[in-house]
């Protein structure tokens, strides 16, 4: 073979070979690109899982977010209408404090008003029916039951009738008076009537100043028990009742 022959001859081989080299890596480029494209929705759902997936997590992160903020500021809010209720109680107990300050320094200016003009003025009270009530509430203070303030008019009239602890019925007339006694009389027209009129076993009459001798004596007489305004006293500041 002649040198140029050789020559041409492997000129030629290279060109096949580089040729066979270039479709080789033509094809596995080709073969890359349909893999890609095959993979490519794959990948794309991959993307759009993780995308959503991302934006859940930071939807989650803001609704625990504003369920934080909503509880802070419950939580706020309840501290401010709970600081407003104490506030609220306390100007309430501070008015009722001044009030009820004000009233027992009435209360005690009128009694020493009252003392300055009557022996027995702290046991006085402004009206009869306040006498009433107020021997009914000593009553249910010492045990008494069935206390019950009547205010029926007239001496012959009972104005406060409770029962002891063993049923004793009894019977209570007040004389809510400033300046005089009690007399005989006054009892005699009640006397007269207790048992028959009230079915009473027991008789009290309490007065805010005092009793005659004679009305004393009478009582004595009759079974019925007195209280003047002194033993009213005694028994307001908590001495309890005996009726035995």
């Amino acid at each position: 073979m002649r040198t140029g022959d050789k020559a041409l001859l492997r000129e030629t081989y290279a060109q096949t070979t580089h040729a066979a080299v270039s479709l080789e890596r033509f094809a596995e480029d080709q073969h890359r690109q349909a893999v890609a494209r095959e993979r490519e929705p794959t990948r794309r759902r991959l993307q759009e899982t993780l995308q959503q997936r991302a934006h859940e997590h930071r939807a989650a992160a803001e609704m625990a977010a504003a369920k934080e903020q909503l509880q802070r500021d419950e939580i706020r809010a309840l501290r401010q209408d709970r600081d407003r209720a104490l506030l609220g109680a306390r100007d309430r107990e501070e008015r009722q404090a001044q009030e009820a300050w004000l009233w027992r320094t009435r209360r005690a200016i009128e009694a020493q008003r009252q003392a300055r003009t009557h022996p027995h003025g702290d046991a006085l009270v402004e009206s009869g029916r306040q006498l009433e009530e107020q021997v009914a509430q000593l009553l249910n203070r010492d045990g008494f039951t069935s206390v019950e303030v009547t205010g029926a008019l007239g001496d012959l009239g009972a104005d406060v009738t409770a029962r002891t602890l063993e049923a004793r019925r009894v019977v209570v007339q007040c004389k809510n008076y400033a300046d005089r006694r009690v007399t005989s009389k006054e009892l005699q027209r009640f006397g007269g009537a207790f048992r028959t009129m009230h079915a009473a076993d027991i008789v009290l009459i309490v007065t805010t100043t005092d009793f005659t001798r004679a009305a004393i004596d009478y009582a004595r007489q009759a079974g019925i028990r007195l209280m003047d305004g002194h033993d009213l006293r005694q028994w307001s500041r908590g001495t309890p009742l005996t009726l035995d």
